[in-house]
């Protein structure tokens, strides 16, 4: 009788079944996506960008051609690791002057030229074309979110542009929203039947 009484008690708790579950995870992309995303031109200033960034509380920008389609992505870890200037491994070329003066009056005049040539590259101020990451993957509006996330793991990115028509961005996936996607189907509950 015990035995019984805890069969009804097990059979009134409903949980999502896996068929369920495997329903709202195989949804398209296009329902989870930040939709048109902030994009930009491989030609504008990564300062520019970096502010826009800042502005619009994003982790990464959609870089675009003319037609609209991604070629690129431009995170903050990107303006990071490879916004500061390189230098030569060969401090000696460093030193180096840009002309050697003949006598001693020239000395300030090349000392003025070199303190020019590094201001000069201290303000040249690098394009998201230099400090972007190629786009290597997307995916279309209708892949599923599964096959995203799979995607994303694959090709070790946090950020998945969506294409439509024509391989035009219409979209992002971001972890968060696979994350969001997920809550959504283990919030979803059958309903309860009573009686």
């Amino acid at each position: 009788m015990m035995v019984r009484k805890s069969m009804r008690v097990a059979k009134t708790v409903r949980r999502p079944s896996r068929s369920a579950a495997r329903l709202d995870v195989d949804i398209p992309v296009k329902k989870v996506m930040l939709e048109d995303p902030v994009c930009v031109g491989p030609e504008l200033s990564a300062a520019l960008a970096r502010l826009l960034m800042l502005d619009q509380s994003i982790g990464a920008l959609p870089v675009v051609d003319d037609l609209g389609r991604p070629i690129g992505i431009l995170s903050k870890t990107d303006i990071v690791r490879r916004g500061a200037p390189e230098r030569s491994s060969d401090s000696e070329a460093d030193e180096a002057p840009l002309c050697r003066p003949s006598s001693s009056e020239n000395d300030s005049e090349a000392s003025s030229l070199r303190a020019l040539e590094s201001y000069v590259a201290s303000v040249t101020e690098p394009t998201v074309a230099d400090l972007m990451s190629p786009t290597v993957v997307s995916v279309p509006a209708e892949t599923t979110v599964v096959e995203a996330a799979r995607i994303m793991l694959e090709h070790d990115v946090h950020h998945l542009p969506v294409t439509g028509r024509r391989g035009k961005l219409v979209g992002m996936l971001s972890p968060f929203d696979l994350v969001r996607a997920i809550a959504r189907v283990t919030s979803a509950k059958p309903e309860r039947k009573t009686g």
